[in-house]
């Protein structure tokens, strides 16, 4: 009888376990559910704003850079470039593509030169 006891109040006991991690996980899901709604909410609302505010980035980038370009008359690379203005060498690959494709720097090889300086004197 005492066994039978035991057992009625481990079957109990799993059965309570049971229950409250099937609430846990739902509770978990539910939270998941709205964490993942307000993000989404965050993003959309900060869209317009990031949208508006990248090409004044850009635009800021490439003057920086074509400032230093026009500093090196005898050329200077985007590595170089990247070091003196504190930014990333892969950043400044896209502002001097803008710059070369807009004719303010012209291209020889891996170094930049100002517009109509493009032939190193050796």
């Amino acid at each position: 009888m005492a066994s039978t006891s035991v057992r009625q109040m481990r079957s109990a006991f799993r059965a309570a376990l049971r229950r409250r991690r099937e609430v846990r996980q739902a509770f978990a899901q539910t939270m998941r559910q709205a964490l993942r709604a307000h993000r989404a909410a965050i993003l959309a609302s900060m869209k317009p704003a990031a949208a508006a505010a990248a090409p004044n980035v850009a635009a800021d980038l490439d003057r920086r850079v074509l400032t230093v370009i026009a500093r090196h008359p005898d050329g200077v690379r985007a590595l170089d470039v990247g070091n003196e203005l504190g930014v990333d060498w892969r950043r400044v690959l896209e502002a001097t593509r803008n710059l070369v494709a807009a004719g303010a720097v012209e291209q020889v090889d891996q170094n930049f030169y100002p517009a109509r300086k493009a032939s190193p004197q050796w």
